[in-house]
C-alpha cells in the first residue's frame, strides 16, 4: 500500500483540535497530531471531522502501528473506542 497524507483544512483541524482538546486517548496536550480514524472512507467523509481526532505523537505512532500491522484489532477495538471517545457513534 502507497504511503500517503490526506490533506485536511485549517478549518477542520480548528474543529477538531476545539472538541478533542488534547490527545483522546492519553490526554496529553502537546505534540498533537490529526489521526484519519477510517482512512478508507469514501473520499467525502474521509476528512470529516467525524472521522478525525487528536493524538500526541506516541499514541499516533502505536495507532497507526496497529491499524498497518493489526488491521483485525484496530477495526474490531480501536475504531469503536476512538469513536466513543470523540462522541461519534460507530459508522
Amino acid at each position: 500500500m502507497a504511503r500517503y497524507r490526506l490533506q485536511v483544512s485549517e478549518e477542520t483541524r480548528r474543529i477538531v483540535e476545539e472538541r478533542d482538546k488534547g490527545c483522546v486517548v492519553c490526554g496529553f496536550s502537546a505534540y498533537l497530531e490529526l489521526h484519519h480514524i477510517d482512512p478508507y472512507q469514501p473520499q467525502d467523509r474521509v476528512n470529516d471531522p467525524s472521522n478525525l481526532c487528536m493524538l500526541c505523537r506516541d499514541c499516533h505512532e502505536c495507532m497507526t502501528y496497529l491499524q498497518r500491522r493489526h488491521p483485525s484489532i484496530y477495526y474490531r477495538v480501536v475504531v469503536p473506542y476512538l469513536r466513543r471517545r470523540i462522541g461519534v457513534e460507530a459508522a
